[in-house]
């Protein structure tokens, strides 16, 4: 490109040359003008571009780092929530079991013949002297 303007401005002397080697030089500026956006646009792909500097890979250094610590931080919530949890579960099964002890001995009072006796007395029952039974071999055979 630049011998061939030197080469056109040696030569140039008339006017009409003069005005035709301007015109070439302009068209030859448009056409590696025009040439250097093509690759440009061509090029913007280039492997110097597609190799990480020390700041993208610095960048990605910090976000996969933040990524792990709020992941920590999430992970950890969880299990403090399900210890406090656990501990509150613990305190109902415990609660639960004295009261179902409770009951057990309430149950046992309840049907203890001492207790039986003391309620039917209370109500006014009195105790039978003899026993009867009713033959069911006989309602059977109807």
């Amino acid at each position: 490109m630049t011998a061939r303007t030197l080469t056109y401005s040696n030569v140039a002397s008339s006017p009409k040359v003069s005005s035709n080697l301007v015109t070439r030089r302009r068209t030859v500026k448009a056409v590696t003008t025009s040439k250097r956006a093509v690759s440009a646009k061509k090029g913007s792909l280039s492997l110097s571009k597609l190799i990480p500097t020390a700041a993208t890979f610095s960048a990605v250094a910090v976000f996969a780092i933040a990524g792990m610590v709020v992941y920590h931080l999430v992970s950890t919530n969880a299990s403090v929530a399900k210890g406090f949890e656990l501990k509150k579960l613990q305190k109902e099964i415990a609660t639960l079991t004295e009261k179902n002890k409770r009951l057990v001995v309430q149950q046992a009072e309840a049907g203890s013949i001492n207790k039986v006796q003391e309620v039917a007395q209370k109500q006014g029952l009195v105790q039978t002297k003899y026993e009867e039974y009713l033959n069911t071999l006989h309602l059977t055979q109807r």
